[in-house]
Order: C-alpha cells, then structure tokens, then sequence
C-alpha cells in the first residue's frame, strides 16, 4: 500500500484522536469551529496532501489555516495522534519537525530549524507540553513527557520527564 493511500485511510483515526484530545480538556459542544481544532484538523489534510505528492496543494491547506487561525503547521511536519493546541496564534512549526501523540502547544511556540542553513529540526516524544512563547531549535530532542516552559529557549536535547523553563525576569 502506498503512503499516501495509508495517510488518507488513517486520517479519520488521527482527527478522531485529536478530537478526543481537544474535548478532553473543553467538552464544548461547539469545539469542531474554534480555530484550535480547525488549525489541527487542516493540518491532518494538508500533511495527507503532502505524503500523497500534492505538495502545492499541501501549501495551499496550510496557508489558508493560517490566514484563518494564525497558527502555521507545515504539511510536512509529522505529528502524532491527539495534537492539542490550546490558543493558535502565532504557532509555527516548520517542516522537519517530527513529534509523537499527545503534544499539546500554546500560543506562539515555534519548533523549527536553527539558522539560516536550515540545520535540522526538533524531534518531540510522546506527551510533551510545550507552553507559551516558547522556541525549541535546531536538531535537539525533546523525551517522552517533558514539559517546555514559557519563554523557554531550547536547543539542547530535554530527557523524559524533563523540565525547562525560561528564566525569571529580573526588576531593572
């Protein structure tokens, strides 16, 4: 079986599984439209397009969820099943990155290459929450459930269940 045939014969399950992480954490009723679900559930099309070899279209999907939701999710990024994203604004996550079930983002995480040689991309475990404003560059390794603070610049490898968190602000 091809992979692009194996993408859109698992897209259900996947948005499912991230359905059930969203309404985990806000059982409203009216969660199928709020942007956080809608930028999840594009970005399941938009990396189905793009196993599936339709690479403009895969753009295309992404763009337009970011135009609407504020949050750019590269088709060619990998995420596991159950991706929550709390507050979609300003999330970008580029396109090498690979990230296992159960990632949950907040407002204005990036994950992406560090340097303009595109010199490689995170790698996130299962469960990992990564909070607001945080970076994680270059080729690093994030561990099963590990917890990225706010703010937090990271570009070293983070163990399972590690935590990192950006420093105190300091009164001038």
């Amino acid at each position: 079986m091809s992979d692009d045939v194996t993408t859109q014969a698992r897209l259900p399950a996947l948005l499912r599984a991230d359905w059930a992480a969203v309404t985990r954490a806000s059982p409203n009723p009216m969660t199928f439209v709020f942007p956080h679900f809608l930028a999840v559930a594009a970005y399941r099309v938009s990396h189905a397009l793009w196993r599936g070899g339709h690479v403009r279209l895969s753009r295309l999907a992404m763009v337009t969820s970011q135009v609407l939701t504020g949050a750019e999710i590269s088709g060619a990024a990998t995420i596991g099943p159950g991706l929550r994203l709390t507050h979609t604004n300003g999330i970008v996550v580029g396109s090498g990155v690979v990230a296992g079930a159960d990632l949950t983002l907040y407002a204005g995480v990036l994950l992406g290459n560090q340097g303009p040689r595109n010199e490689g991309q995170p790698t996130l475990g299962d469960g990992v929450r990564v909070c607001s404003k945080a970076s994680i560059l270059g080729p690093v390794h994030i561990g099963d459930g590990a917890f990225i603070g706010a703010h937090a610049l990271v570009t070293s490898d983070v163990p399972a269940g590690g935590k990192v968190r950006a420093a105190a602000a300091v009164p001038a």
